[in-house]
């Protein structure tokens, strides 16, 4: 379930999951781009592209792609902080310009919970409510697909 916090100026979206995987498992299916394609995004996208140059300072970009490729969505940005299996911090970035223009930063935080892992997202620094709501929608929908994943 997503929570949405802050003012507008300071939008944010929490989620938090828990994942029937290990931090180890959890942290590579979003560092290594040939487990990333595999679900992110909503149902109704797939990958096209999933480039990761996992180091702080280096960059990620997806391109994800309606099913019917009348849609193209692509995102990009850089690695603030990586902590192996515990944290990630980057930068959000879309190339679209139907969406917000405005960098907002992500961060993914893995807790171990004996054999499973909870999750848990937050999207900063969002522009607005319209923002925080696409965004809650974009996330909780992806990390259905990454629960699926490890189901």
């Amino acid at each position: 379930m997503a929570t949405t916090i802050g003012t507008d100026t300071e939008a944010a979206v929490r989620i938090t999951r828990t994942i029937a995987a290990t931090c180890r498992q959890v942290f590579e299916a979003w560092t290594r781009p040939e487990m990333l394609s595999r679900w992110f995004g909503p149902k109704s996208h797939r990958v096209g592209l999933a480039e990761i140059d996992l180091r702080v300072g280096g960059g990620f970009r997806i391109r994800m792609l309606s099913q019917d490729d009348s849609e193209v969505h692509e995102i990009s940005g850089t690695y603030r902080s990586i902590t192996p299996h515990t944290e990630l911090s980057f930068t959000w970035e879309w190339a679209n310009p139907a969406h917000s223009a405005v960098e907002s930063l992500v961060t993914v935080e893995l807790k171990a919970l004996g054999e499973s892992t909870e999750l848990t997202l937050v999207h900063a620094l969002l522009s607005n409510q319209k923002e925080r709501d696409s965004h809650a929608l974009g996330w909780n929908a992806t990390l259905d697909r990454l629960e699926e994943c490890f189901a």
